[in-house]
């Protein structure tokens, strides 16, 4: 299951039609729904790996080290911490969600970016 949000160029027709054509089976997110996807926390917490180096990478070689030297410094401790943090996330979204007469989910209100 594809997961992304509701932004302009994941709902564009060409982009649906692709997912489409390649058989790929997508799930469409309300705006304000809270993210259940672990990546986005992983992917900040890689993000902040290699922009706390001492010095940034400059070049595409020094970026692809800083990467793999930044994926090695997540463990499955931290992994593991946002998993633990799933089932909170899943009760605000059933707790912040209403369902409207045409039975399209829609934000009772919006939660912030990241919630674990």
């Amino acid at each position: 299951m594809f997961q992304q949000d509701g932004a302009l160029s994941h709902t564009t027709k060409s982009t649906l039609r692709w997912l489409d054509s390649n058989a790929i089976e997508w799930m469409l997110h309300p705006s304000g729904s809270p993210d259940l996807n672990l990546i986005k926390p992983l992917w900040h917490t890689f993000k902040q790996l290699i922009r706390n180096r001492e010095h940034i990478p400059t070049t595409l070689d020094k970026l692809k080290d800083a990467t793999r030297e930044a994926w090695d410094q997540i463990t499955v401790v931290d992994i593991d911490k946002h998993i633990n943090k799933m089932e909170f996330g899943v009760d605000a979204g059933i707790q912040n969600v209403c369902i409207t007469q045409s039975n399209v989910i829609r934000p009772k209100k919006a939660i912030t970016r990241y919630f674990w």
